[in-house]
């Protein structure tokens, strides 16, 4: 569905966003070296009871944990600081709703039923959000940013669908466009910023976990 070009202004408010993405995933990594660290004290101190090299493994399995799954939270961090960033600053969130809307009823049959069914509705979606941002000269960042918008607002659509048809037996695309596009900027932030602390509790607690594990099965070698 590359037919309907996405709107300079949302591909321009991508394009500057990469800042905040930076700035995110930076404090991000800094946030994690530190939860790295008071684990890896706390650990070593744990292990080391009664042999020193028990406490360094400790030690160095709850810095690994912490750098690997850190940078991975890091990059969802600065992808979701982004996100943020485009609607907030380019209020650019009704432009990508009508985008996605005006690819919805290009494809074959949809305009021709006045409500979709919602299973239907789901594949049409995917349909017109696949390679929603292709042509566009992204870097690493741009297309990371690029990849968790089409994902909020995949999520955001659905969620939506899914109340319609609950509510009127199937999706009348018109209704729903209408509804998201007066409040996507405010619906795309807010999950993002949803997504952001789900992610990051998520990650914070396998971090710990991990590395809580390791001093205690260690003390028991």
């Amino acid at each position: 569905m590359s037919g309907i070009p996405i709107p300079p202004v949302v591909a321009d408010a991508v394009a500057k966003a990469a800042g905040a993405a930076l700035g995110a995933f930076l404090r991000t990594t800094v946030g994690m070296i530190t939860l790295g660290i008071g684990l890896a004290i706390g650990c070593f101190w744990y292990a080391a009871q009664g042999a020193t090299w028990r406490g360094f493994a400790a030690a160095a399995i709850a810095l690994a944990a912490a750098a690997t799954m850190g940078l991975v939270l890091a990059g969802k961090r600065a992808a979701i600081a982004g996100v943020k960033t485009v609607v907030a600053k380019s209020k650019a969130g009704d432009k990508v709703v009508g985008v996605v809307f005006d690819r919805l009823a290009a494809l074959p049959g949809v305009s021709a039923v006045e409500k979709l069914p919602l299973a239907q509705a789901e594949v049409c979606l995917t349909e017109a959000l696949t390679g929603f941002f292709k042509g566009s000269e992204s870097g690493f960042v741009r297309r990371k940013l690029e990849e968790k918008l089409v994902e909020i607002v995949r999520k955001l659509t659905l969620a939506r669908f899914r109340e319609a048809d609950a509510r009127e037996g199937g999706i009348d695309l018109n209704v729903v466009r209408a509804d998201l596009a007066a409040r996507a900027d405010l619906a795309i932030g807010d999950t993002a910023e949803a997504m952001g602390k789900k992610t990051t509790t998520i990650f914070v607690v396998a971090i710990s976990v991990v590395a809580c594990l390791a001093a205690v099965g260690l003390r028991q070698i």
